[in-house]
């Protein structure tokens, strides 16, 4: 893989990570009926009354954020696997960050001297 298209795909990556983590926190911050009211209700038609993928996630990751896992395995099963998804890469893309701005700054070095007085 080239150069140009690693760091096209990290930059995606890594703005992909600032949005996700942007969301995780509205979820734990704000209040549901905010989120809620923001979100709506699904969209997708669903010819044979049965829910798509996406329907309850917002009810679920709000329960997830109130620690409620069992709650919101009922309300969407992939819900707390999705969540932990997110959690793991925003801990990776902040490993990332953090090594990028050691990189960055370099070793701080102090200047010694040796003098006795």
């Amino acid at each position: 893989m080239s150069n140009d298209i690693r760091t096209a795909l990290t930059i995606v990556w890594l703005i992909i990570s600032i949005l996700l983590i942007l969301i995780i926190l509205s979820f734990c911050l704000l209040p549901g009926d905010v989120i809620k009211s923001v979100s709506g209700a699904c969209q997708v038609q669903h010819p044979d009354e049965e829910a798509c993928t996406m329907c309850g996630m917002t009810s679920a990751f709000l329960a997830i954020s109130d620690h409620h896992l069992d709650h919101a395995t009922n309300l969407n099963r992939w819900s707390v696997p999705l969540y932990a998804l997110i959690v793991v890469n925003e801990l990776i893309a902040a490993i990332y960050f953090a090594g990028r701005l050691r990189n960055k700054l370099g070793e701080i070095t102090f200047p010694v001297d040796n003098q006795c007085p």
